[in-house]
């Protein structure tokens, strides 16, 4: 076999069993060939590390990072009982709409009854920066506390149950509370409630469960916690 080169390529020539002489042509990549492949082989590299990075990402750096989410869904209704009370019945539906496992550090449900006066009293406020109210209608003139619950868990350090409350992404919390009154004895039930989590299963904080003036449940201590998360004061109101 004799071999020549030709600029880049190189040339190999031999007798075939024939007797004919074949020729095999082989190429030897330039500079810019080999440039070329290096950034080929490069930039399959970096999307490589780019896929790992947005894989772990999404599955561990994200959630670690997002703040614990639940959202419920509250509903009240009454009806007569044969002594003449009514029966009033409080229940929820709560569902961790986050990515990572919450922590119920406590609750608190309370509900108020409230009365409204018989003469329309009329009363707003000034239009200013985009805002205003006109509203002339039954005046609230009372607001009685009727119930009020409360239960903590462990990241309530020395008023908590013994077990931790963990609720499981996409996970539902389903209570009910009822509490029976006088007939006619409110025209709507104003139900506030309280709810701190946490995604830290084993940290706690300082918060003591408390009386308010009325009588209702509280927690002192969450305002600037760290890693708490409180939805607070939150007002529905139901007929009665």
């Amino acid at each position: 076999m004799q071999a020549e080169w030709l600029g880049d390529w190189r040339i190999a020539s031999r007798m075939g069993d024939s007797g004919v002489p074949q020729r095999h042509v082989f190429t030897h990549p330039s500079k810019v060939e080999h440039w070329r492949h290096v950034s080929e082989i490069t930039a399959l590299a970096v999307a490589a590390i780019w896929a790992l990075y947005v894989f772990v990402y999404q599955e561990q750096i994200k959630p670690a990072r997002e703040s614990p989410e639940i959202f419920s869904v509250w509903n009240v209704d009454h009806q007569s009982l044969p002594s003449g009370a009514e029966l009033v019945r409080a229940d929820f539906v709560s569902k961790n709409v986050g990515s990572q496992t919450l922590y119920i550090a406590g609750a608190i449900v309370s509900v108020y009854g409230v009365r409204f006066g018989a003469t329309p009293r009329e009363w707003g406020v000034p239009l200013e920066n985009g805002f205003g109210v006109f509203n002339r209608s039954l005046p609230e003139t009372s607001s009685t506390l009727l119930y009020s619950y409360v239960h903590t868990f462990p990241p309530f350090h020395g008023t908590a149950a013994a077990e931790a409350y963990d609720v499981q992404p996409q996970a539902e919390i389903n209570r009910k509370y009822s509490f029976a009154i006088p007939p006619h004895a409110y025209d709507v039930a104003r139900l506030e409630w309280v709810a701190c989590i946490t995604k830290y299963p084993n940290r706690t904080w300082p918060v003591t469960v408390i009386r308010k003036p009325d009588g209702a449940y509280g927690f002192a201590g969450t305002a600037g916690a760290a890693g708490l998360v409180c939805y607070s004061s939150v007002h529905d109101e139901f007929p009665l």
